[in-house]
């Protein structure tokens, strides 16, 4: 009796722990409605690329989340269209039934109207060239981020998903990316019409594939894993060690 009671405790414990350091918040995980491009509009076979989300979920549950601890939002809701599968890093070691969980809620993303931005400490834009298409526009979007950095959470974003912070304005008026050094897929050369837009929003475009600039995270190519530990650094959580 002695030793399950002790068990029990730890495993208590650990749970209180875990939701303190976390101040019983989720993470929110953005993702494209579009299924084409904005040079093949009528090619409807693209969409999220998927290992974005994917690898990304995987290393927040290594380090403790689960499925109920992160939702899924598309701009216009309901199923996430895939421009590639579904990939799980073997070493991060998901349960089957966890992974059909997640992509029962990438089917069923959730509208921005259903998200109560004061649940979440951290929003995640995942990239994919589809994104282009919406990210641009989604206001809605843009306002759930601009509250959860003002409530002092996270604001990051992945490759093209840099596109989502366009319309992120903060309750001053200014664009949360003024005076803010980003990271962008055209780092060297700052052409793209995304990184011009953001430039002349004042954004501040620099030279590493990662940065931290305060709450907001950015990074440059597919890195959904590096940046989910920069995310997980900045709440204060870090990854497991893989047996």
């Amino acid at each position: 009796m002695k030793k399950e009671y002790f068990i029990f405790s730890i495993i208590f414990c650990a749970h209180i722990f875990f939701a303190q350091i976390n101040n019983n918040k989720k993470i929110l995980i953005v993702a494209t409605s579009a299924n084409n491009l904005i040079s093949k509009p009528d090619d409807h076979t693209w969409g999220c690329w998927a290992p974005e989300i994917s690898d990304f979920y995987a290393t927040l549950y290594n380090s403790g989340f689960r499925i109920k601890d992160v939702d899924i939002v598309s701009p216009m809701g309901g199923n996430v269209p895939l421009a590639y599968k579904m990939h799980y890093p073997k070493k991060f070691k998901i349960p089957d039934e966890e992974k059909k969980a997640f992509e029962d809620k990438v089917k069923n993303s959730l509208n921005p109207s259903q998200i109560n931005p004061n649940d979440y400490n951290v929003i995640y834009y995942s990239g994919g060239y589809s994104c282009l298409v919406d990210y641009p526009n989604s206001k809605s979007i843009g306002d759930i981020a601009a509250k959860i950095y003002e409530n002092g959470g996270i604001v990051s974003a992945l490759s093209q998903g840099i596109a989502g912070l366009i319309p992120v304005k903060l309750s001053n008026d200014k664009f949360l990316v003024e005076n803010k050094t980003i990271a962008t897929n055209a780092f060297k050369n700052k052409t793209d019409s995304v990184s011009k837009q953001l430039i002349r929003e004042g954004a501040i475009i620099g030279d590493s594939k990662i940065i931290a600039d305060g709450n907001l995270v950015t990074a440059h190519g597919a890195m959904p894993i590096t940046l989910a530990k920069k995310v997980l650094s900045l709440i204060g959580l870090t990854m497991q060690k893989q047996k």
